[in-house]
């Protein structure tokens, strides 16, 4: 059988829906048009299908093509990623939004066709297979692409097949065919990095026993030369390859324990200051999550300019959010399952409550929170600032706030956006009276350790944010986080630690003058490895890695004075008190 023979298969799929995700980025030019062929081919063929199509942050104008074309074609389900996650993620988002028993992943350029579809579904039945990925080393397989791309796909065929045993020697060809079950157990697993997102995902499911084969494909290599692989693109490749060799053998990350995929009935509960034109831009954004289960309540002193039928208004103008949850408990609501809290200077990622479902299912889980990027229009100095104030040196334990890593056990959450189960809910409303004065973020951890339940980070909730547009707003930051960092309990321990060994430093200097030298090797270690990675990265790259680590030394030290004042103030106060 040619690789594309077209040949019917509807008795095979016997009415069962396909779902095709075909990410693409700045396909403005082709992309309606392709999707038009590939529901054309799939109409031949006689599937019944949808096809996602997943915009992963494009400049052009390709997602408004898209929802002009097929805005009364329910087959199409267009969808955009605010900024560009890479590949992976933009198929991770497409499943979210699919519901086919059957899901295939298809490069939007159709440099492989559709048609490949016909041997792949025979393969994956007559070999009661899980998953049928293309394979251009595969013996039947008809292709033309350069020399180099071989050579380069043979080394990394050697090196996957040392460190995993996959029994696939191609694992990048952009077309693959899944059961639903291998997707759902394996792809919310996954932590989806740039350059490694299909030996991940065939890691995952391996190693749960799915059953995965390879399939010939006829391709014709259009890209001149070796495409899009450069020195640096090698590099992150192999050192994204590695971090799921960590993942897999050493942290054991793959093998944690997930849920179903409930869809709850959610409560937003937000908390506005003035509600100026960025706070209401934000507001908009939640109200339009493509979620059917829930609703939106903002407390404020001041009324949004806006009607919405999922949108209520309470008056409240206490200075402490959880004051003005205690003196307005009818933001609660006895239809809703969940609560997510949040403030308006961040606003969430749309699929925000397709995948969350699935930590809060587990028994043993009482909150679950993420992280914060840069927000999609922020302004060159925002994204300057950005890299600094989520620098690990700077937030220490902390710095997975701003990183996108693996799930884990915290003690604490921010409020940028996070899941309250309702049980804890009232178990704060109990310990509230006694906590005044706490951020109501330390009183939920206090009332999830009283039910002794799980406080989780996810790297799938995401949250967009605006940062320091100078240093002097910086600065004002920075003495607002010091302040906060002081007054709850992760991660106090690494910032006594720090500050004592930075204190010990400078009286050493004061002392020997020779030991400042010293000082300046953490920043001597960083400029170092600025300038080996030059190589692998743009010239204005680096001098913005320059400048920001410039920029992150003085920083730190504002940082930690701020820290320590705001810890000696609120011991005094707590004395004082007491004495009272």
């Amino acid at each position: 059988m040619h690789p594309t023979e077209r040949i019917p298969i509807a008795h095979l799929l016997e009415g069962r829906l396909l779902s095709i995700i075909m990410p693409f980025y700045n396909e403005g030019r082709v992309i309606v048009e392709n999707v038009r062929s590939v529901l054309h081919a799939c109409e031949e063929m006689g599937l019944a299908v949808e096809v996602v199509a997943v915009d992963d942050g494009s400049t052009d104008d390709g997602y408004q093509k898209l929802l002009q074309a097929y805005r009364h074609d329910m087959r199409v389900v267009p969808i955009r990623n605010e900024t560009n996650f890479g590949k992976g993620w933009a198929l991770k988002t497409g499943y979210e939004f699919s519901r086919g028993e059957f899901v295939l992943f298809l490069d939007s350029d159709l440099e492989l066709s559709p048609w490949h579809l016909p041997q792949f579904f025979h393969r994956l039945f007559e070999s009661q297979a899980d998953v049928v990925i293309g394979s251009k080393l595969h013996p039947e397989s008809i292709v033309n692409y350069p020399f180099m791309r071989r050579v380069l796909s043979l080394g990394y065929y050697g090196i996957i097949r040392l460190l995993f045993r996959l029994p696939v020697m191609d694992t990048q060809t952009g077309i693959k065919l899944f059961k639903r079950e291998a997707l759902e157990y394996a792809l919310p697993r996954t932590l989806v990095k740039r350059f490694a997102f299909d030996i991940e995902l065939l890691v995952v499911m391996i190693s749960k026993g799915f059953r995965v084969i390879p399939a010939p494909i006829f391709l014709h290599f259009n890209r001149q030369g070796i495409g899009n692989i450069r020195l640096r693109t090698i590099w992150n490749i192999f050192f994204d390859t590695m971090a799921v060799v960590y993942r897999f053998y050493i942290l054991r990350y793959y093998q944690r324990e997930l849920g179903p995929s409930v869809r709850y009935r959610y409560r937003v509960v937000l908390f506005s200051g003035g509600m100026n034109e960025q706070e209401h831009k934000n507001l908009m954004r939640y109200l339009s999550l493509p979620y059917v289960e829930y609703d939106v309540v903002l407390l404020g002193e001041k009324a949004p300019d806006v009607s919405h039928p999922k949108l209520s208004w309470i008056e409240a103008k206490e200075v402490l959010f959880s004051e003005r949850l205690l003196a307005h408990p009818e933001f609660m609501s006895p239809e809703r399952d969940l609560y997510l809290f949040g403030t308006l200077a961040f606003s969430p990622d749309q699929k925000i409550f397709l995948n969350t479902g699935r930590l809060l299912s587990l028994e043993d889980v009482g909150m679950v929170g993420g992280w914060v990027m840069v927000a999609p229009d922020e302004t060159t100095q925002g994204r300057f600032f950005y890299h600094v104030v989520r620098s690990t040196l700077l937030n220490g334990p902390l710095a997975y706030r701003y990183k996108h890593g693996v799930q884990k056990k915290v003690s604490e959450l921010g409020l940028e956006g996070m899941f309250v189960k309702r049980e804890v809910l009232d178990q704060w409303h109990q310990l509230a009276p006694q906590l005044s004065g706490d951020k109501y973020e330390h009183q939920l951890s206090l009332a999830c350790e009283k039910l002794q339940k799980d406080i989780l980070y996810s790297p799938d909730i995401i949250m967009f944010g605006y940062f320091p547009q100078s240093f002097h707003e910086l600065l004002d930051w920075l003495k607002g986080r010091a302040r906060i960092r002081a007054h709850q309990r992760e991660g106090l321990f690494w910032w006594y630690v720090l500050i004592g060994a930075l204190m010990a430093l400078w009286v050493l200097a004061l002392c020997a003058p020779w030991f400042s030298y010293f000082l300046l090797l953490p920043w001597g270690v960083y400029y170092t490895f600025v300038l080996l990675v030059w190589p692998l990265s743009s010239p204005e790259r680096g001098i913005r890695k320059l400048f920001q680590g410039a920029v992150l030394a003085i920083s730190q030290i504002v940082y930690i004075w701020y820290f320590v004042f705001q810890r000696i103030t609120r011991h005094s106060h707590y004395h004082y008190q007491k004495r009272s």
